[in-house]
Parts: C-alpha cells; sequence; structure tokens
C-alpha cells in the first residue's frame, strides 16, 4: 500500500504529537473553507480498523479452542488479553503519571521550602541551591516539564483509545456476523449496535483513562500523606481520619452507578430494538394505523432511559459535593489541629502543606469520575465479553446449496431425508423449565416445475418452519 503523503516522520511527528500542532493548518484551512476528509491527518496504518481487527487473532483462536474443548482448556478473558496487547503502552502511560506526581509532589514539599528560606535568610544552611536564579529557573522548568507531561499523557491515553475502540467494533461486528442460532436469539440486533457504539466506548475509556489513575490516585494520596506527616507531625492524622470517613461515604454511592448505568443500558437495547422493529415494519404500521402503539412503548423505553440517567447525576452530584466539603474541611482541620499542637505557623511549613493539600486533592477531585467509570466498565464488559465468547455457527447450521441442473425434466424442489433444527424452542412438557430444539426430521419432498403446492397442517406443526428452511 503507497504510503499516504499526509503522515509525517521523524522528529516532525513526534514534535506535532506532544505539541498537537498538527491541528493548526487544520484550523486554518477551516477559517478560509469547509474542512473535508483529504484536510485530515492520515490515520496511522497500527490505528486502522482493517489493522486493529487482526490484532484479535489470539482471542479468537483462544475462545474457539475453549468452544471445541471446554473441559481441557482455559476459558479466555478479554480483560486479560487486553492488558496483554496493550501492555507496552499502559507501561508507558504508567511511567509518564509516576514522573507527574513525583513533581507535583515534589515542588511544594522540596523547592518551595527552598524559595522561601532563600528569602528569608540567604545564609541559611539547609539551602541546597544558593543562587536566586538557579532556584527561579529549576522552578520553571519543572513547571514546563509538567505541562509537557500532562499533554503527553493525555494524547497516549486519546491513542490508546482509539486504538481500542477500533479493536473491539471490529470484533463486536466480525462476531455478529457469525453467531449461531441460539446465540442471536440471546443477543438481538438492537444490543449488538448498542455494544459497538456504547458499551465498546465504554470499555476503552477504562484501560485508556481510568485505569492508570486506579493505583496511581491512591499511591499519590498516600506519598502526599506521609509528606504531610513529615511537615505537620500528628496533626496530619485530623486530615487523614477526615479523608477515610468521607471517602467511605462516597463509596457508598456505587451501587447507585451500578444501578443507573444497567438501568440506562437496558433501556437503551429495548428503544433501539423497539426502532428497528417499527422502521422494518414501517408498512404494516401504517396500514394497521398502530403508530400510537410503538409511540407509546417507544416512550416507555426513554421514560426508563431519562429515569435512570437522572439517578445517575443525582449521585454524582451528591458524590461531588462531598468532595466539595472535603477539600474545604481536610486543610481547615489539619492545621487547627497544628496550631493547637504549637506547630510554628510563621514558618515555611504551613505554605508546603498547603501545596501539598493542593495536589492531594487532585487525586480525590477524580474519584467521583472514578467511580462512575469502573462502574459503567463493569456493566459494559458483562454484556461484551459473554458476546465475544458466545457460541458461533458450525458447519452442520450452514444449508449447503446444490449446483443448478440443466435438466428442465427435473422436480423444482427436492429434499431427500432432509433435517432441520431450532434452538431453544418451547415444548409442552412437563417440565417449563426445560426447552428442547424444535425439530423437522427425514423431510422428503419433490415439488415438479408449474405446479401448484399448497403446505396444509394445524396451528405448530411446522408450516411456516418448513417453508423457512426452504427459503
Amino acid at each position: 500500500m503507497a504510503k499516504d503523503s499526509r503522515t509525517q516522520s521523524g522528529m516532525a511527528l513526534w514534535w506535532s504529537f506532544l505539541s498537537v500542532s498538527w491541528m493548526t493548518p487544520l484550523f486554518r484551512r477551516g477559517g478560509r473553507r469547509p474542512v473535508v476528509e483529504s484536510d485530515l491527518p492520515a490515520l496511522e496504518t497500527a490505528m486502522q480498523a482493517a489493522t486493529a481487527a487482526a490484532g484479535m487473532d489470539g482471542f479468537w483462536t483462544s475462545a474457539r479452542a475453549h468452544a471445541a474443548d471446554p473441559q481441557g482448556t482455559q476459558r479466555p478473558s478479554l480483560i486479560v488479553f487486553l492488558l496483554r496487547k496493550y501492555a507496552a503502552s499502559l507501561g508507558v502511560l504508567a511511567a509518564v503519571k509516576l514522573l507527574s506526581i513525583a513533581i507535583q509532589l515534589g515542588t511544594p514539599f522540596w523547592l518551595l521550602p527552598q524559595v522561601l528560606k532563600y528569602i528569608a535568610d540567604r545564609n541559611d544552611p539547609t539551602l541546597a541551591i544558593r543562587s536566586g536564579v538557579g532556584l527561579a529557573f529549576i522552578f520553571f522548568a519543572l513547571q514546563v516539564v509538567l505541562s509537557v507531561i500532562n499533554r503527553l499523557e493525555a494524547t497516549l491515553a486519546l491513542r490508546l483509545q482509539v486504538s481500542i475502540t477500533a479493536l473491539l467494533t471490529g470484533a463486536v461486528y466480525e462476531k455478529a456476523l457469525v453467531l449461531s442460532p441460539a446465540a442471536r436469539k440471546a443477543f438481538p440486533e438492537a444490543q449488538t449496535v448498542n455494544m459497538a457504539s456504547s458499551d465498546v466506548n465504554q470499555l476503552a475509556s477504562f484501560f485508556s483513562w481510568t485505569l492508570t489513575p486506579m493505583w496511581a490516585s491512591p499511591l499519590h494520596i498516600i506519598v502526599s500523606i506521609v509528606l504531610l506527616g513529615l511537615l505537620l507531625g500528628h496533626a496530619v492524622w485530623a486530615a487523614v481520619g477526615t479523608l477515610i470517613v468521607l471517602s467511605f461515604a462516597q463509596s457508598l454511592f456505587g451501587s447507585q452507578f451500578s444501578t443507573s448505568i444497567g438501568g440506562y443500558m437496558r433501556a437503551l437495547d429495548s428503544r433501539i430494538k423497539l426502532v428497528r422493529e417499527f422502521l422494518h415494519g414501517i408498512k404494516m404500521v401504517k396500514f394497521g394505523s398502530t403508530e400510537e402503539v410503538f409511540e407509546a412503548r417507544v416512550g416507555k423505553a426513554r421514560s426508563e432511559q431519562v429515569k435512570s440517567a437522572r439517578l445517575f447525576f443525582t449521585t454524582l452530584t451528591l458524590a461531588s459535593a462531598i468532595l466539595d466539603i472535603q477539600r474545604i474541611l481536610i486543610p481547615v482541620l489539619a492545621f487547627a489541629t497544628y496550631a493547637a499542637l504549637g506547630g510554628n505557623m510563621q514558618s515555611y511549613v504551613p505554605f508546603a502543606a498547603f501545596g501539598l493539600f493542593e495536589t492531594l486533592m487532585m487525586p480525590l477531585n477524580d474519584l467521583p469520575n472514578t467511580i462512575a467509570s469502573v462502574t459503567a466498565f463493569n456493566v459494559s464488559y458483562k454484556r461484551v465479553e459473554p458476546f465475544l465468547l458466545s457460541p458461533e455457527v458450525g458447519p452442520e447450521d450452514v444449508t449447503s446449496r446444490q449446483p443448478l441442473q440443466k435438466n428442465r425434466d427435473g422436480p423444482a424442489i427436492a429434499m431427500d431425508g432432509a433435517s432441520f433444527t431450532w434452538e431453544e424452542a418451547k415444548t409442552d412438557s412437563e417440565d417449563q423449565n426445560k426447552q428442547e430444539p424444535f425439530k423437522l426430521e427425514d423431510i422428503n419432498l419433490s415439488i415438479p416445475r408449474g405446479s401448484l403446492v399448497a403446505v396444509v397442517g394445524s396451528v405448530g406443526s411446522g408450516k411456516s418452519s418448513l417453508l423457512s428452511a426452504l427459503i
């Protein structure tokens, strides 16, 4: 495949990657005329859907091996597969995050006290750097580096999200083409469309934006508390106690997040299914004047969506309110306790501690969104993984077609000992919980050309099933 002329390489690509300067010409063109597809920079080959789809080959191999031998092979895990596949990208994100945390904590804990000591007494023996210019340069350089790191972290996460979205979207549609009849009943078209549009995005967002903060935020909080303990002494326990109580209160909203997101996705599945039924049968709906019936059913599903969305945002608002209280209460109680224990409020300690409290608020600010994202991931994962591991159509499920006969004297339609099976059909047996497949067995049929044939039988005897088998 020829290389796209819009593709950059070398240092130009890296500088464009870090500074997002590739958007500058796009904005200029957009200011002069409408932007068209050829104006957009070329997507890297590794991030294109056709290339990403091949990345699932290992998962499909394990899934099909497990389906063939459930006892002798291990059931594949989608989350383990994704962690292994994107381990390198996640490792780079982890390294960037650790460097960002080190700068955020090191600036108030070490550099800020150095600046304050230099201002108060340039001959202070504890000064590591005795040059004001040197301190200013270090302070400026750290802020520049931190800004670049934050930009790099966001860009890496976005690239990872695009890659995972392309991979899983292709996997969902690829799986939809080979579902067995039983799996098609368990996963109707509306749910498949919803998986490709909503659930896949939730999974990609979790791996890109939530997985790293899940371990980095606790680490950030623990290191911040340790450093605060070195500055404030026993007064830090007032902050720790408040943090534990309010964080526990926030964690109680997790079940509400799960309930609201699960209800929203189920209602969305139902609404998409109803709309598809309406569009596919629009003629019958018009002939029967049943628009109001469909409108009422769609409206009911939409009301369930709105109800779940209202619960989600109400819960998120309450969790954010606790966070706002936490942001004010923790430093106030810590400084009050520090002063009550005889701490020196005239030294550099309050300024350094206040800077650490500001950095401590960063992971705490993300806590409600992290809880919501983890909950949404859990709901979507429980929908997508069973779908990807669902049974596939086998050779015995595919109707073989014989070549057309040139002999015009033969029958138009012929069956000789044909058998057909419909999975999970209900029976009239005493055990209503057990479902046996409906079958048409040993069908012998010969219909001459030009003849008129009627299929006659009682309700449920298989007339429509026979016609379906012929088709």
